[in-house]
């Protein structure tokens, strides 16, 4: 299944986002690059970092830019 543009992804059992992405396709760059993006919203959101999520067509195997985001986690002290 695409994700078209406002088209939201399935949900697993505990609630994370599933989609396309294949951490067994990733080529060693790719994974190098997805590592070093995630360290940087560990390091800038500690404690209030949920996840960050590839996307877009590295996280599928195939040649193209490392696409991610992260979801925060927010609480009314945080605000």
């Amino acid at each position: 299944m695409s994700n078209a543009q406002g088209e939201l992804w399935p949900m697993d059992r505990f609630g994370r986002a599933t989609n396309a992405a294949d951490r067994a396709r990733l080529t060693p760059l790719a994974r190098r690059v997805a590592r070093a993006i995630s360290e940087t919203y560990k390091s800038r959101f500690e404690e209030h970092l949920h996840s960050v999520y590839l996307t877009g067509a590295a996280a599928r195997g195939r040649r193209g830019p490392v696409e991610a985001f992260g979801v925060l986690r927010m609480t009314a002290t945080t605000v």
